[in-house]
């Protein structure tokens, strides 16, 4: 594994260039009280921030990295968080929002609290979830930051009293001891990771006798389509870092949203999203119908017959356009005017083929991120229609808690927001690693291929997974 990381002396010198600033605004107090602000100072060589966030170990790390933009995210510690209740009963989008924008201020507008939603917030029964709560946001103690222009090293500080900037001050030190020190991650010193003891939930068989009673319920009209998640489980010989994880699949998956959450050693999030829920600048808002899938061709000739043939599968064009009626729906109400791709086109990823239709608008004055996202989560690609009938049978059927997994994951500044989609996704606990996948069931629909679907969608995982694993026989999924 290639790595390009700064030296100590470079690390040492940005340290020492941040900290005098940090010193400054904390003596002087400019940053008001209960707001959060930020010192930054550039950074002039280049390096990988997923082998910088590699090299610290023993506190959060956070990465983000934009799909359609040249910039990206790499930070550890925590300078706030704002987090769920670990038993939550009650929850609305309105008062996490508040929660944010109250420490938030025009003085330091790009600051961004990273973080995600449940799929179901106030569903409780995945214990595996518990770091992550029906919500966690943070904005990470220091932070290398890299746009299409430069590249900046930034730690983030609280306003108020002295006694509190000093313990701040602490911290940041204690965090910038840990860049400093932090070498190339001793992955060849150990022992491979190897993968095995595959476990699928639901298994095939009870996939099969879902995706029955899902058609039933489709044919006897009580919704037109419904996705269904799986969950399946490896374990492997020895922890699993869900940085470098995602640092071997990144390079492939720079046209996905690339996210990291690690809170804890133990426990991480990370995912390789193809999929906006929505981005807004002030008023401006876009979101996209991403829905209809088919696998990738092993050589050119059948990739494009695939792609031929997605278009004009009226089974999975139906899915998509379920997805567009909805959005045309939610749009109307959001906006005071809003255009949309008039057919849909295919995005390509590495395993998979997209149908995709692209919106974007002009919101109303009064509209707020909370009423964005409960008028567009869960859309029907990963919820279903009618939004009400289709969650309830998700939450009555489907055996598996999803926690963060397809829900909205993202960052909130002072006047902007940016939600992907929290699909792709694994969860990393010490030894064991969790894949989720999802398939859309309407009418037409086929279980064996809708498992063959969950496959493919998986495939860039089971790829990394498999490379030089004794234990694949254990790995591939039930035929």
């Amino acid at each position: 594994m290639s790595s390009h990381l700064l030296t100590s002396q470079i690390k040492w010198e940005l340290s020492y260039s941040l900290l005098k600033k940090v010193l400054k605004v904390v003596s002087s107090r400019c940053i008001p009280e209960g707001k959060i602000g930020y010192v930054r100072v550039v950074v002039d060589t280049p390096c990988n921030l997923l082998d910088e966030l590699s090299s610290i170990q023993g506190v959060g790390r956070y990465y983000w990295a934009s799909r359609d933009e040249p910039w990206e995210m790499a930070g550890w510690g925590e300078a706030d968080v704002i987090v769920a209740d670990e038993e939550i009963y009650d929850f609305s989008y309105a008062s996490v929002i508040e929660k944010i924008l109250d420490r938030l201020s025009y003085d330091y507008s790009t600051v961004r609290y990273y973080g995600g939603f449940k799929f179901l917030p106030l569903d409780n029964r995945g214990k595996r979830w518990k770091s992550f709560r029906a919500f966690r946001f943070v904005v990470p103690r220091v932070e290398l930051l890299r746009t299409d222009t430069e590249m900046h090293l930034i730690a983030h500080v609280m306003g108020g009293d002295i006694d509190g900037g000093m313990k701040q001050i602490a911290a940041i030190l204690d965090n910038l001891d840990l860049w400093i020190r932090g070498g190339v991650p001793e992955e060849k010193e150990q022992e491979p990771i190897h993968f095995h003891h595959r476990l699928d939930c639901p298994s095939k068989m009870e996939w099969v006798e879902l995706i029955q009673r899902t058609l039933s319920e489709i044919g006897a009209g009580v919704f037109d389509k419904v996705v269904l998640a799986r969950e399946t489980t490896f374990e492997a010989n020895r922890r699993i870092d869900p940085v470098l994880l995602l640092k071997s699949m990144a390079e492939k998956y720079k046209h996905c949203y690339r996210f990291c959450f690690n809170p804890i050693p133990e426990r991480g999030f990370i995912g390789l999203s193809p999929e906006r829920l929505y981005k807004r600048l002030s008023t401006y808002i876009e979101t996209e119908a991403l829905a209809g899938t088919v696998a990738r061709g092993k050589e050119t000739k059948e990739d494009e017959y695939l792609k031929s043939s997605l278009m004009n599968n009226i089974k999975e064009r139906r899915e998509h356009e379920i997805v567009v009626d909805m959005l045309k729906t939610n749009m109307e109400r959001l906006c005071s005017t809003y255009e949309y791709d008039e057919h849909p086109k295919i995005i390509s990823l590495p395993t998979v083929h997209h149908l995709y239709t692209h919106f974007k608008g002009i919101l109303h004055p009064a509209v707020e991120d909370e009423e964005i996202l409960e008028q567009l989560h869960p859309t029907p690609a990963i919820g279903g229609y009618p939004r009400g009938s289709a969650l309830e049978w998700i939450k009555r059927e489907e055996p598996l808690d999803r926690g963060v997994y397809s829900g909205p994951v993202g960052w909130i500044s002072f006047s902007s927001a940016e939600f992907c989609v929290g699909i792709r996704s694994a969860l990393l606990q010490g030894d064991k690693i969790s894949l989720y996948s999802g398939a859309g069931i309407v009418k037409g629909s086929q279980p064996e291929a809708e498992w063959n679907e969950l496959e493919y969608k998986i495939m860039g995982y089971l790829n990394v997974l498999t490379q030089s694993n004794p234990y694949k026989q254990d790995i591939g999924g039930e035929k």
